[in-house]
């Protein structure tokens, strides 16, 4: 576990620019976030949006866990450049209706992964 801990610090470190949503899916299916993954496992949320981004606090990856347009969501968001190096996703905010007002859109974002039973996530 130790391991995969620096290899995922590591990882940031050598980065240019935000992961993508591959790195930051291999990110949420860490050991690490079992309780997350716990979480969401009993959540029912069954898709996900997953994504990396940069912000002046540096780099970030999020998870926005949905059933359908217009049902309940929750977004996970693992900072990555972090003051004290982190692997653990943290949930960030929620919704009622996703994709109505869900962060100011009009259209919900569609899928770009799965939710497996256990809460990890499919690999696109």
């Amino acid at each position: 576990m130790i391991v995969a801990t620096a290899t995922l610090l590591a990882m940031s470190a050598c980065s240019v620019g935000p992961p993508g949503p591959v790195q930051c899916i291999a990110r949420w299916n860490h050991p690490a976030n079992r309780a997350p993954q716990q979480m969401i496992a009993e959540s029912g949320h069954s898709a996900a949006y997953v994504a990396g981004w940069l912000t002046k606090a540096g780099d970030h990856c999020s998870a926005t866990f949905f059933a359908r347009p217009g049902g309940p969501w929750v977004m996970f968001v693992l900072w990555l450049d972090a003051p004290e190096p982190r692997a653990l996703f943290a949930r960030d905010i929620a919704g009622s209706r996703y994709g109505r007002g869900e962060l100011d859109a009009e259209m919900p974002i569609p899928p770009n992964t799965e939710v497996e039973e256990d809460g990890t996530l499919s690999e696109p």
